[in-house]
């Protein structure tokens, strides 16, 4: 089954309260108007709803990688691209950057919206990381160590390898 269709900014908060200063999010009072009737009264449905989620945070269950998550209107979406959307009244174009690393950090002051590249360059160490450095690995075969830089131009990934040859002593004839 297909998602529903994204909602608007402007139907986001007309649901749900959120506060930029902390970064929480809630569930505001909703009127039988914004139920569609089915198979019970618009009252009684508005009267359920606001009994159970009124009040009540909105968009706080984590996901395996940490960021929080829920649905509205259908749409499952993260907590931080709706905070962006009320916030700013656009959803956002690329990925939402938590500037300290925490995903469950949703102040407007902590996030940015960055293509996944410019992402990625604020990224926390993985767990499993050995080295203790991100972009630095260890080949277990052969007992040596490897680094990998991401986003270089290929004139600066040059600059960097011809620097590392000269500091381990390759040959000046080497690749020639």
């Amino acid at each position: 089954m297909a998602q529903p269709k994204m909602p608007s900014p402007e139907d986001l908060r007309k649901v749900i309260d959120y506060c930029p200063e902390t970064g929480k999010m809630t569930w505001k009072v909703r009127s039988p108007d914004q139920f569609d009737a089915v198979a019970r009264d618009p009252k009684d449905i508005a009267a359920t709803w606001n009994k159970r989620f009124a009040g009540k945070p909105a968009f706080n269950s984590p996901t395996e990688r940490g960021h929080l998550q829920g649905t509205v209107f259908g749409y499952h979406a993260s907590a931080h691209r709706v905070a962006w959307a009320i916030h700013t009244g656009a959803w956002p174009t690329f990925d939402i950057d938590h500037l300290n690393g925490d995903p469950t950090d949703n102040r407007i002051d902590n996030m940015r919206d960055v293509t996944r590249e410019i992402n990625a360059r604020n990224r926390r160490k993985n767990p499993r990381n050995t080295s203790g450095v991100n972009g630095v690995y260890r080949d277990k075969r052969r007992g040596t160590w490897y680094v990998s830089v991401v986003g270089l131009s290929k004139e600066q990934a040059i600059t960097i390898r011809k620097y590392a040859e000269q500091m381990l002593g390759y040959h000046s004839d080497h690749g020639t």
